[in-house]
């Protein structure tokens, strides 16, 4: 127990440590604090200088890289807003070991602060960082952070050191809250109206006085410290076994033992997977948790009631869990490795989904009614929607490489689609590799770079160590490029003894991925196998056993382009799927070739009255190739018309573009697989 207590110790002195004292000036919105930084150099390197994060400073003028930023967004109202809705950084006083310290920032950069050192900085010593500065605290309205109606809600609103790994970890506040923070020892005082509440995601007691409170707020091994200051408070406490939950995110209509039940469960499903985590208490705000999470997409209003009782809010607290979870874990610069804790977050939501909403639809019960039952979007369970939207997104190339950095991504890949394709490749190499597998070493990763700057780089390497099969796809291909799986069944043929099938499968692009091979009779799963990564053709031979179909990704386990070609019958026919006519239109069967109907009636002078019907192969997801047939008839002209439309997408995985026609009116895309340029021809 001593030597527990003394390595826990020497922790926290390696631990760069902040004291302040801060005291609100309600009147004017502004933080008045006096700082002290003891920063140790953890680097292995000789510092010069020492950069420091003031992302309360971004909000200043039009000119900083958040302005810029919800420009990009088609954000206007920071740029057209008043002086006193902005806020602000301005430091009258820093030392450092109590000796004056030259510091400045750049104009490009306003949120990072950079210090000269007066003496050089040798590893495994600590320099005492001196402050004294004032926060003007911006409108709540441009981030979700700052002044609110009901009081103040304030994250990123304190000076701290930037991260040194392989180099200082330096961003500005691009409303991503992604901050690289490291862990430190909080002290804090904090002086409010005494009209006003705070709570913490620190451990704090209160002293009032007669206009005053004075709050103590003490942590350990902490970052992202929050301050909810409200003249009402609206957070309550939930005490588990072994755990303490504070949060303002919970549903009243829910009782509390149905809640505290709910939230049971959702902790053992987590640690389940990544392991017993070394906190006890975790703050669960409802601004941050609302800031960057998709409202869901398909979302039905609150009072249709689709879904099971209390589904919804289940389903935003899982998430919210997760995120506190992993964000209280991991270490790292998430604007380059978001890959990873958004995925986790991703990949544990569907595999809560298919344990406890296995047949929860997308359109809850509503999938049951006429006519919408009769359509493939009423099979969609919950848990089907993160291939639904990557295909969505895939299929008109919008979406980004995983190690593209999150800066740059557009918002429909930051918010929905990267953290879709990054959760369904953990969900692909779980059906690799194993389950076992990637949850050990989920739980290796996890634990080994607790409260460490990491790299999910670290991830992948325990990833290749914990298993015999090839994973070089997954880091080369499926994570730098956006290049697709597409994979068909060209042939099937029995053996001589016709006690065996041989399979012929051809990879349609240049991303060589596994394939997974099902043997279906009656849609129900007869025989699986995973098949190592095709790069051009293959034939392989299974077992002729009791199924009618040989399909491939039958189960969706992996983001394919296409798969409506993944299904072949055991008899080679030419013709292997029956044609189906649908009202309207509908996501993709892969059991039917599926052409969609519409009656038109439209009207001129000449033909008068005219009926019609519009016939197409365009399903809610785009294909490559896709046609419009239209004949339509003139009830006073007594004629015939309309018009035929076709246009196909050719992607070659050459490095030249091929001459191609078409004998009919149509427009014609080419585009190249691996620059993504395209060529627009009207024919």
């Amino acid at each position: 127990m001593i030597l527990i207590l003394i390595s826990s110790l020497r922790s926290q002195a390696q631990n760069n440590s902040i004291q302040a004292t801060i005291e609100l000036k309600d009147s004017i919105e502004t933080l008045y604090i006096h700082q002290k930084i003891v920063y140790h150099n953890k680097t292995g390197t000789t510092l010069k200088n020492i950069y420091l994060h003031d992302w309360a400073n971004s909000f200043k003028n039009n000119e900083t890289p958040l302005a810029k930023r919800f420009l990009d967004d088609y954000q206007k109202r920071f740029y057209f807003s008043n002086e006193e809705d902005r806020g602000f950084t301005r430091i009258t006083k820093l030392l450092l070991n109590n000796k004056k310290g030259n510091f400045y920032s750049s104009k490009e950069q306003p949120d990072i602060i950079n210090i000269d050192l007066n003496e050089n900085l040798p590893p495994k010593d600590s320099v005492t960082i001196s402050m004294a500065y004032r926060v003007k605290i911006p409108n709540s309205a441009f981030t979700g952070y700052g002044k609110t109606a009901k009081g103040y809600h304030l994250r990123f609103w304190q000076i701290i050191p930037a991260v040194y790994q392989n180099g200082w970890q330096l961003m500005s506040n691009l409303n991503m809250d992604d901050l690289y923070q490291d862990i430190a020892n909080y002290r804090l005082e904090v002086k409010i109206p005494i009209e006003y509440r705070l709570e913490s995601n620190l451990y704090q007691y209160r002293t009032p006085y007669k206009t005053y409170s004075q709050y103590y707020l003490i942590g350990n091994n902490k970052k992202d410290i929050i301050l909810s200051i409200n003249k009402e408070d609206p957070y309550i406490s939930i005490k588990l076994k072994t755990k303490e939950i504070k949060t303002d995110a919970y549903d009243e209509d829910i009782s509390k033992e149905q809640t505290n039940a709910i939230i049971r469960k959702q902790i053992n499903f987590i640690e389940s997977y990544i392991g017993k985590v070394p906190f006890t208490e975790l703050f669960i705000d409802k601004t941050t948790i609302n800031k960057n999470t998709l409202h869901e997409i398909y979302g039905l209003p609150d009072w249709l009631k689709p879904f099971p009782e209390n589904f919804k809010w289940e389903i935003n607290f899982f998430h919210s869990l997760c995120s506190k979870y992993i964000n209280n874990l991991i270490l790292h610069n998430k604007r380059v490795g978001y890959w990873f804790s958004e995925g986790l977050q991703t990949y544990l939501m569907m595999e809560y989904l298919e344990k406890y909403y296995p047949e929860t639809t997308l359109l809850g019960k509503y999938s049951a009614y006429w006519p919408l039952k009769n359509y493939n979007i009423s099979k969609l369970k919950q848990a089907d929607k993160y291939t639904f939207v990557y295909q969505f997104s895939a299929r008109r190339f919008l979406d980004q490489a995983l190690n593209t950095s999150s800066d740059s991504l557009s918002n429909f890949n930051r918010k929905v689609v990267s953290r879709y394709k990054a959760g369904l490749g953990l969900k692909y190499l779980h059906d690799y590799i194993g389950k076992d597998t990637l949850q050990r070493s989920l739980k290796q990763y996890l634990r080994s770079s607790n409260l460490r700057p990491s790299s999910p780089d670290q991830f992948l390497k325990i990833l290749e160590n914990n298993t015999t099969k090839d994973i070089g796809w997954f880091k080369d291909n499926y994570l730098k490029t956006s290049k697709k799986i597409d994979y068909t069944i060209t042939n099937v043929k029995k053996t001589e003894r016709e006690d065996s099938l041989k399979v012929t499968i051809k990879n349609k692009r240049t991303f060589a991925a596994p394939v997974a091979i099902y043997g279906i009779d009656d849609k129900k799963i007869k025989y699986k196998k995973w098949i190592p990564p095709v790069d051009s053709t293959a034939t392989i031979t299974i077992k002729n056993d009791a199924f009618s179909k040989i399909a491939l990704n039958y189960e969706n386990i992996y983001p394919e382009y296409n798969s409506l070609d993944n299904f072949r019958t055991v008899t080679n026919n030419i013709i292997n799927k029956p044609l189906q006519f649908k009202l309207f239109k509908d996501i993709e069967d892969p059991y039917y070739h599926q052409l969609f109907y519409l009656p038109t009636v439209k009207y001129n002078l000449y033909d008068g009255l005219i009926v019609g019907l519009r016939i197409n192969n365009r399903p809610l997801i785009t294909h490559n190739f896709k046609f419009t047939i239209e004949p339509n008839y003139g009830i006073k002209s007594q004629e015939m018309n309309g018009f035929f439309l076709c246009r196909t997408i050719i992607i070659f995985k050459r490095q030249t573009y091929t001459e191609f026609n078409m004998a009919c009116k149509a427009v014609l895309i080419i585009m190249h697989p691996t620059s993504g340029t395209t060529q627009l021809f009207r024919m």
